[in-house]
């Protein structure tokens, strides 16, 4: 995770783009040495960032920092590589809530709609023992429509998400 930043009195005081990049966590004490502030100068503006979850535009390099350690807190988790689109979800306030909420949170894996959702759920036996004969005769489209109704479900590239 990295963030480019560049010292705003040159850019837009003299058109002049001083600006590196630098791998996170950043120190002021680095940047100010690698894009020439002048000491306690808050002069500097970030131009871009790499996070490889979207987690918003940070706008001082310690909420780059913040973002980057809450990153690091997700990875290995199950909603790792879902998390973007959860976030884009609106169903949590950022990614401190995903986070504090990641324990609610089911990854249905290999299942990309609620009728797969519901086929899984069948087959674990959540609604009784069920034969496989009757199985068949099941709508899982319409169990799924019944799902979505009566939980937090939220589909994303990884599989379907419940929040419990």
């Amino acid at each position: 995770m990295r963030i480019y930043i560049v010292n705003s009195k040159k850019y837009f005081d003299e058109g002049e783009e001083v600006g590196a990049w630098f791998t996170l966590p950043a120190t002021y004490e680095d940047v100010a040495e690698k894009i020439g502030l002048s000491a306690g100068s808050e002069a500097y503006e970030i131009f871009n960032y790499e996070f490889p979850i979207e987690v918003g535009w940070p706008g001082t390099i310690e909420e780059a920092n913040r973002f980057s350690r809450l990153i690091w807190e997700l990875e290995g988790t199950q909603i790792y590589l879902v998390a973007t689109e959860l976030l884009a979800s609106k169903q949590f306030e950022g990614i401190e809530d995903l986070i504090r909420k990641q324990n609610v949170i089911h990854v249905w894996r290999g299942c990309f709609s609620l009728a797969e959702v519901a086929r899984e759920r069948v087959d674990a036996g959540q609604y009784g023992e069920i034969s496989d004969e009757l199985k068949r005769y099941l709508d899982y489209e319409a169990i799924g429509r019944n799902l979505s109704t009566s939980r937090n479900f939220i589909e994303t590239s990884g599989g379907v998400c419940e929040i419990v």
